[in-house]
């Protein structure tokens, strides 16, 4: 298989348009992770090179951030299933974000800390190993991975649809969308509280 193929459960991604609903599936389980696992709000971008990257962690515990990590690979899985809703629209430069990109996405995207990125399996391996009991690492490991892909699948639909408009455009926050489903959010101190929208 060469450099530009990948293997994921049994489709082989080849073109620009699997390759970013790849990545759209990826970080969109990472964002579902951190609303209904750990009550974050959080923001996703793609980058040109075919990557993302998503935000939320700093009021994350130990075992949200294995999870957190762990879901991003999870929500590979869905793309198995799941086709790209389209075309892709043209890429963005290597490691640049997409020409239409919101200005605050801009903001973030160019004050992130992207020297934390690397294989998302290492945070989840460093949690299994730092237990209480070393010797039960692989129990740790695998139940983290399996916690992953039960949210995951319980929220397969939110996972798909955040995925859609990330896939569209280059960037989607977990506060705008939940927002649009009829929840208020609070994220002042970077939080979400869930507030019964006001009948019409």
């Amino acid at each position: 298989m060469d450099d530009e193929k990948k293997r994921v459960g049994t489709i082989e991604v080849e073109t620009p348009e699997q390759h970013r609903w790849l990545a759209a599936l990826h970080e969109s389980a990472h964002l579902v992770a951190l609303w209904y696992r750990l009550n974050l709000v959080g923001r996703a971008v793609l980058v040109g090179d075919g990557g993302g990257l998503s935000t939320g962690l700093a009021h994350a515990a130990t075992f949200g951030r294995a999870l957190f990590f762990a879901a991003g690979e999870q929500g590979e899985r869905l793309a198995a299933k799941c086709r790209p809703p389209g075309t892709a629209p043209d890429p963005a430069p290597p490691g640049e974000l997409s020409a239409n990109a919101s200005v605050a996405a801009r903001e973030w995207f160019h004050t992130a800390d992207v020297s934390d990125l690397r294989d998302d399996d290492l945070p989840v391996r460093a949690w299994a190993v730092r237990g209480p009991d070393p010797e039960r690492w692989a129990f740790r490991y695998h139940r983290v991975r399996r916690t992953a892909l039960a949210l995951v699948l319980r929220h397969r639909d939110d996972v798909l649809e955040l995925a859609a408009r990330l896939y569209e455009t280059g960037e989607v926050s977990t506060a705008a969308y939940f927002e649009e489903e009829g929840v208020t959010i609070i994220t002042e101190s970077g939080k979400r509280r869930r507030v019964r929208a006001p009948n019409p």
